[in-house]
């Protein structure tokens, strides 16, 4: 069994905080994070997947901080990260952890730039495969600072309701439209959006408890009419009491 001390007293050599690598001393650097790499891939294959998990989250942030003292010109340290991440998420599912708090806390370290390159490069389909819940949470953190990737997302979660035909889902959708809308033109991308609607119309014109809601959005207005309020209500039925 690895103890936890051992592994970390060995990221902490490997690491030589203090000291600045130069660029023809990289490789013989991440070679040594290699190896403690090596150990904790040997974990997670020998059942203690949350523990390597724990120590990984460590390795990663400790990568972070190791950035201000190396010339990474060659991005070797920024592979070895990208490589820590992926044992990460398989250490995860080895412990079995529900793959929507991965997320990627993926979200909540705000890796904003490999979640946008990511989203980038996906296709529609692929985005719609995701869990709504997943995609939801990655969507509200890119919003503000990323609203292109954020509406790519939201129309995601959208169009997966309706190309399911998943009525009784059909105000969520016309919600997550809403956003999609609202963040492509954030992004001055009323291209995308007018495309969006004109494709929408095309499928799915015949989904009639579908499309009036949608034509509200499409036209600038709520996902949702909003309910009056009561006294809204009292103030139309006073007339009605007054026999007017």
């Amino acid at each position: 069994m690895c103890l936890a001390g051992d592994i970390e007293a060995e990221l902490e050599e490997a690491l030589q905080p203090g000291r600045f690598i130069a660029y023809n001393a990289s490789f013989d650097f991440v070679q040594e994070l290699e190896e403690v790499h090596t150990r904790l891939k040997a974990m997670i294959g020998a059942g203690e997947g949350a523990a390597a998990a724990v120590h990984l989250e460590t390795f990663i942030a400790a990568c972070f901080e190791k950035v201000e003292e190396i010339d990474d010109s060659g991005e070797s340290l920024g592979q070895v990260v990208e490589d820590l991440f992926c044992t990460w998420v398989r250490a995860r599912q080895a412990a079995e952890a529900h793959s929507a708090e991965t997320v990627g806390l993926l979200v909540k370290i705000r890796e904003l730039d490999r979640l946008v390159t990511r989203i980038s490069a996906a296709t529609a389909t692929d985005l719609e495969a995701i869990s709504e819940h997943s995609c939801e949470a990655a969507a509200d953190l890119l919003a503000t600072s990323h609203p292109e990737p954020a509406a790519c997302l939201y129309r995601a979660i959208g169009l997966g309701i309706v190309n399911a035909k998943r009525s009784r889902s059909y105000d969520s959708a016309l919600i997550q439209l809403e956003r999609a809308r609202d963040c492509y033109l954030a992004a001055g991308r009323t291209d995308l959006w007018e495309d969006l609607v004109a494709d929408i119309r095309q499928r799915h014109r015949r989904k009639t408890s579908f499309m009036p809601g949608f034509e509200r959005v499409a036209a600038g207005g709520p996902a949702l009419e909003r309910e009056p309020s009561i006294l809204e209500r009292a103030k139309s039925r006073w007339p009605k009491l007054g026999g007017e």
